[in-house]
């Protein structure tokens, strides 16, 4: 069985000393890295929000006082977590299959808030609630916190409305909270992607501040409870202003949540200028007009006052590809002496993806045409046999390359013209690296 999607899980994101990171596909590898941090490190970085740029990231206590533990289970330890994300399926029988193991806590993803404060379930509600419990009672059973999902890509149309006045903030939380009851979640993932997301999302210049209001009132109503939110690359709507009002709107955010899930993919894609990494480690190869990666977002969120433990930088189990304009690689030499093979150009042609890509002929959500967008998940690959089951080598005419400038890999087809960019084991490791260093809370995959 490949465990896929992504299944090259790490398990316990060590906080001191020597720890093992167990990467499971086919084969099981160990790698052994050093971690820095202890409970009692400070992080050190400038921020507007905290003039003494010091953070310390012993604030969560072994026992977060914010998330009540599962009964008869271990409280996961300040830096360990491991976020994993599951879409019902139409058959339910893959919810028992699940490596919950693997995990501490599962988002079931994702529903979405419809503007009379209802949700769309993608099937009718009694069937989802029956599915729902019974993932709630198998994560449960193997010490996973289950996750309420709400949102996301396709499902952020709303929020801006749901949020915009106290009343309504009010009816919005407590639907949240009676769903939550209802079906026994331990916690929530609002993942409100306003500008980011599709087009017709409505978007108002308040919606920062009722944001910032509206999970301050989710803390005061679940004061146990886990509340996370979704984190865009380059701050929670575009990059963050300097102004009072942002600043205020940050310290509430900060206050109220538990943790803020990082999505740290997308760097390149179908509409970039050129190929390039889908989840770069570092910016330093990246375009001028492109600085955003792995390793920057966690720093842009630390100096708006998040606690290194609040924060879950997330892995993207997706790929994109491309079709060159030329199948000979082209290296792209930099001033700091680095060279990378992964930035190529494309003839800009909508790349048929994998199964679950989208596909020409229908309208998305805002009743625009659809078209293929070149995407894969990383397990259609090996599905595909493009990637070998242990993710090491190209598979039917591909070829792995591993771009140490970003510290991605990416496959090529030379005859097709076709390279796709994605995330394997050895760059989960070093970002998980890199997670342990900073202190983090964890890693989402």
């Amino acid at each position: 069985m490949v465990l896929l999607s992504f299944s090259h899980l790490l398990h316990g994101l060590p906080q001191t000393g020597i720890a093992e990171i167990t990467v499971e596909t086919e084969v099981t590898q160990e790698v052994t890295y050093e971690s820095t941090t202890d409970q009692s490190q400070t992080v050190s970085i400038t921020s507007d929000n905290n003039p003494g740029g010091e953070f310390d990231i012993s604030r969560f206590s072994p026992n977060d006082p914010t998330i009540s533990p599962l009964k008869n289970c271990p409280t996961p330890r300040p830096g360990s977590r491991v976020v994993g994300y599951y879409v019902l399926p139409d058959n339910p029988q893959p919810v028992s299959e699940r490596q919950f193991e693997s995990y501490t806590d599962i988002i079931l993803s994702s529903i979405t808030p419809l503007p009379d404060f209802t949700f769309n379930f993608g099937r009718s509600k009694t069937t989802w609630v029956t599915l729902a419990k019974d993932f709630v009672a198998r994560s449960e059973k193997r010490c996973v916190t289950p996750l309420l999902g709400l949102g996301g890509w396709d499902g952020s149309r709303y929020f801006s409305g749901l949020v915009y006045t106290p009343e309504k903030r009010e009816k919005f939380a407590s639907s949240i909270i009676s769903l939550m009851k209802e079906v026994g979640f331990r916690g929530v993932d609002l993942s409100w992607l306003c500008e980011p997301g599709v087009e017709c999302n409505e978007i108002s210049p308040e919606d920062l501040t009722n944001w910032a209001d509206f999970l301050t009132l989710m803390r005061s109503k679940i004061p146990s409870t886990w509340v996370s939110i979704s984190g865009y690359i380059a701050g929670l709507s575009g990059p963050p202003q300097k102004d009072e009002k942002t600043r205020i709107a940050y310290q509430k955010i900060v206050k109220a949540v538990s943790y803020v899930i990082l999505m740290t993919y997308d760097v390149y894609g179908s509409w970039s200028e050129t190929t390039g990494p889908v989840s770069p480690l570092s910016d330093k190869c990246n375009d001028e007009g492109n600085k955003f990666s792995f390793q920057e977002s966690v720093k842009i969120y630390i100096a708006l006052s998040f606690n290194p433990l609040q924060i879950i930088p997330s892995v993207p189990s997706t790929s994109h590809g491309w079709r060159l304009v030329k199948g000979d690689l082209k290296d792209k030499k930099f001033p700091n002496g680095l060279i990378s093979y992964i930035y190529q150009n494309h003839t800009k042609e909508k790349l048929p993806g994998g199964p679950s890509d989208t596909k020409p002929g229908g309208l998305d959500q805002c009743g625009k045409p659809t078209n293929y967008t070149g995407t894969w998940t990383v397990q259609e690959l090996v599905q595909t046999k493009k990637l070998t089951n242990d993710l090491t080598r190209g598979d039917g005419g591909y070829q792995r390359i591993f771009d140490t400038c970003s510290g991605t890999p990416f496959i090529l087809n030379k005859q097709e013209r076709i390279l796709i960019s994605y995330d394997d084991v050895e760059s989960t490791i070093l970002k998980t690296q890199f997670v342990a260093s900073m202190g983090l809370g964890g890693i989402g995959l």
